[in-house]
C-alpha cells in the first residue's frame, strides 16, 4: 500500500507531463503552420525540454505522501512488536495513553502549521474510525476529520493553484497567436477576451489567494475561471464560421485536463465544471449548421470521452491522496502512542510501586551522576537517610495495610519537600528512604531534614507500639560531602547510614548529620 502510495506522485507526475508536453505541441504546430516551418526543427527540443519541467513541477507538488512514511511505518511496526507483550504484564492505569491526533481548525487560516493538542479528541477520534469504514466512492471525510484535512492541505493546494495557475494563463494568451488564423473572422470579437479579460480575471485570483480572509472561497474562484476559459474558447469558435474552427474543440478537451490535472480542483467541483461546459458546448453544436451532423457528434462524443475519463482519473488521484493523509495521521496517532507507552514503561522501570517515589535503581544512577558533576559545579552535595521509627512493630500492632498507608503518607511529606529543592527522593528500601540534594549545604540540609522530621511528626498517625513516641517518627542522618572530596558514591550513602543509626541509637525521631569538609585519602 505504501508503495502505491509513493508512486501516485510519479504517475501525476507523468500524466501531468503529457498534457504540458500536448499543449506545447499543439501550439507549436500551429505555430510553424503559420510561419512557414522555420520553428520545425525546434519542436522536438522545445516538446522534450517542457516535459521534464512540467514533469520535475508536478512531482515536486504533488507529493501528498510524508516524508519517509515507510521509514515512520517500519520503525512502528518494530515497536510495537515489543512493547505490546511489555504493556499486557503491566498495563498503564486508566486512560493513560492520551491519543494526540490533528486539531481542526478552520481552513488556511494563514497558519500553515499543524496544530497538536495532547487533549483527547473524542470526535475526531470516531472520524479517523469512521473513515476507515468508507465505501469506495466516499471522498469526503466525516465533519472534523474533514476540516482537519482541509486545514492542512490548504498551503499545498494553494501552491499549487498559484504555479500551475499563472502557467496556464501564459498558454492560454499565447494561443491568441493561433486565434488570428484559425479564426480571422472573429478575431475583432476575441481578441480583448483571449488578451486581456480572462487573463486578467487568471490574475486577480492568483492574487487574491495571499488575502487570507478570501481563502476560504479560494477553489471556487479557481474553478470560477477556469470554467470561463472553457466557456470562453467554445464562445470563440462558435462565432466563426472558417473550416478551421472545428478543431478548437481539441482546445476545450486541453483546458478541461489542465483544470482537472494540471490544477486538480476537488472532484465534486470538477464534475459541476463540466456538467456547465459540456451544457454549453451541445449547446453551440446544435446551432453549428454548417457542419454536417455526424462531425458535430464526432465532436461532442470525444469531449465527452475525455471529460468522463478525466473525471475518472481525478477521483482516483483525489482518493489516493485522503488516503495517504488518513494512514499518516494514523501513524502519528500510533507513533504518539508509542512513545506515550515507553515514557510509561521508563517511568514503571524507575518508580516505586507502593509509594510512587524513584526506586533504588534510579537513585544509584542520579547518585553516580551528581557525584561526578560536584567537581563541575563546584558546590557541596548532601544526602538524607530516612528511617521510620520502630516500623516492624508498626506492622505488627496495626497490620501491613495500615504500614503501606504510613510509609505512602511518610513519601508523600519527603516528595513534596524534594520538590521544592529539586532534590532526588527514593524508597531505598523497606521503611528507609533516601533524598539526594545537589549544591547543598551542611545547613541548607538540616534545615530541611528538620522540616521533614516536624511534617512527619504533624501527620499524627496513632503508633501505640513506639518507645519514643505516641505518633508516627522518623529519624534522620545527614552525610554531605565537599566538592573536592575523593571518595567513591557509596561513601555518602554509607555515612548517611551510619548518621541515622547514631540517630536511632541516641533515641530515635532526630537528626545527626555527618559530613567531610577536607578531601579525604582514596
Amino acid at each position: 500500500m505504501i508503495s502505491d502510495y509513493a508512486s501516485a506522485a510519479g504517475l501525476l507526475g507523468q500524466a501531468g507531463a503529457c498534457c504540458g508536453v500536448a499543449l506545447v505541441k499543439t501550439l507549436l504546430r500551429s505555430i510553424n503552420m503559420l510561419s512557414g516551418g522555420c520553428f520545425l526543427c525546434l519542436m522536438p527540443c522545445l516538446a522534450c525540454f517542457c516535459s521534464f519541467v512540467i514533469e520535475y513541477i508536478a512531482q515536486r507538488v504533488y507529493t501528498d505522501l510524508p516524508n519517509g512514511i515507510s521509514v515512520i511505518l517500519l520503525r512502528e511496526l518494530q515497536i510495537r512488536a515489543f512493547l505490546q507483550p511489555v504493556l499486557k504484564q503491566h498495563p498503564p492505569p486508566g486512560n493513560h495513553w492520551r491519543r494526540t491526533v490533528l486539531a481542526p481548525a478552520s481552513c488556511c487560516d494563514g497558519n500553515d502549521k499543524r496544530k497538536m493538542t495532547d487533549k483527547t479528541s473524542p470526535q475526531l477520534e470516531q472520524d479517523l474510525a469512521a473513515a476507515d469504514r468508507q465505501a469506495w466512492y466516499q471522498l469526503t471525510f466525516p465533519p472534523v476529520l474533514e476540516e482537519a484535512y482541509l486545514h492542512a492541505t490548504c498551503e499545498q493546494r494553494l501552491r499549487r493553484y498559484r504555479l500551475f495557475g499563472a502557467i496556464g494563463i501564459v498558454v492560454f494568451m499565447l494561443y491568441g497567436l493561433v486565434d488570428k488564423f484559425y479564426l480571422a473572422d472573429a478575431y475583432g470579437h476575441i481578441w480583448l477576451w483571449r488578451w486581456l479579460i480572462l487573463p486578467g480575471m487568471g490574475a486577480i485570483s492568483i492574487i487574491g489567494s495571499y488575502w487570507v480572509p478570501l481563502r476560504r472561497w479560494y477553489e471556487l474562484s479557481v474553478v470560477g475561471v477556469s470554467t470561463a476559459c472553457v466557456l470562453a474558447l467554445t464562445w470563440f469558435f462558435s462565432l466563426s464560421q472558417m473550416p478551421t474552427a472545428q478543431h478548437y474543440y481539441g482546445g476545450v478537451m486541453l483546458c478541461l485536463v489542465f483544470t482537472m490535472f494540471g490544477l486538480r480542483i476537488p472532484f465534486r467541483l470538477a464534475c459541476y465544471s463540466s456538467v456547465i461546459s459540456l451544457s454549453y458546448l451541445g449547446w453551440v453544436l446544435l446551432g453549428w449548421h454548417f457542419l454536417d451532423e455526424a462531425t458535430r457528434s464526432l465532436i461532442f462524443i470525444l469531449v465527452i470521452s475525455c471529460v468522463l475519463l478525466g473525471l475518472l482519473g481525478l477521483f482516483q488521484l483525489e482518493k489516493e491522496a485522503r488516503r495517504s493523509y488518513l494512514l499518516a495521521q494514523e501513524l502519528q496517532r500510533d507513533h504518539l502512542q508509542l512513545q506515550q507507552g515507553f515514557k510509561y514503561l521508563q517511568q514503571i522501570s524507575t518508580a516505586d510501586g507502593l509509594t510512587g517515589l524513584f526506586n533504588r535503581r534510579y537513585f544509584d544512577q542520579q547518585l553516580q551522576a551528581v557525584w561526578e558533576s560536584r567537581l563541575q559545579n563546584k558546590a557541596d552535595i548532601a544526602l538524607l537517610f530516612v528511617d521510620v521509627d520502630y516500623f516492624k512493630k508498626y506492622n505488627d500492632s496495626q497490620g501491613h495495610q495500615m504500614g503501606d498507608d504510613a510509609l505512602i503518607r511518610v513519601a508523600q511529606v519527603i516528595s513534596r519537600h524534594a520538590e521544592s529543592v529539586n532534590g532526588c527522593a527514593a524508597r531505598y528500601g523497606g521503611e528507609e528512604f533516601v533524598l539526594l540534594l545537589a549544591c547543598s549545604t551542611v545547613g541548607q540540609a538540616s534545615r530541611l531534614a528538620e522540616q521533614i522530621r516536624q511534617d512527619v511528626e504533624a501527620l499524627a498517625l496513632p503508633h501505640p507500639s513506639s518507645l519514643c513516641s505516641k505518633v508516627v517518627t522518623i529519624s534522620i542522618g545527614i552525610a554531605a560531602a565537599h566538592a573536592s572530596i575523593n571518595q567513591k558514591p557509596d561513601w555518602l550513602v554509607s555515612t548517611a547510614d551510619a548518621a541515622v543509626y547514631q540517630a536511632k541509637k541516641q533515641g530515635r525521631n532526630r537528626i545527626v548529620t555527618m559530613h567531610s569538609c577536607q578531601p579525604l585519602p582514596g
